[in-house]
């Protein structure tokens, strides 16, 4: 077990040498802590893309289930994915879809949250 923390934590510290910028670094950070799903999202896609937030935006992977969470998008995105017709009650403040309701809805919610961790 203790072998398999250093590990992870050698890995983590390899990525974050990777990571072009520091706002990236920082949302990295949060979501390997496990301090954010929000963060862990982001930090996947912006991953995904080799850090670069426009291909993010422009992200092509449609069958991906991040996709309809992705961030950088326009608002106007929202109304294209399935779960924007979620009950008012279960979305966010910002007008698109509470993750952590996300989460609770979709079966892959844990297992992505596993995955994210790498």
């Amino acid at each position: 077990m203790e072998n398999e923390k250093s590990n992870r934590q050698e890995q983590i510290t390899q990525r974050l040498r990777d990571i072009p910028r520091e706002a990236y670094r920082r949302i990295y950070e949060k979501a390997v802590e496990g301090l954010s799903r929000k963060a862990a999202i982001h930090a996947f896609c912006l991953e995904c893309t080799c850090w670069q937030k426009e291909e993010v935006r422009k992200c092509t992977a449609l069958a991906c289930p991040l996709y309809a969470l992705r961030p950088y998008q326009e608002r106007s995105n929202h109304s294209d994915n399935r779960l924007s017709s979620a009950p008012e009650s279960k979305k966010s403040s910002g007008g698109g879809i509470n993750i952590a309701y996300f989460f609770k809805l979709t079966r892959f919610g844990a297992k992505a949250l596993e995955i994210m961790a790498f």
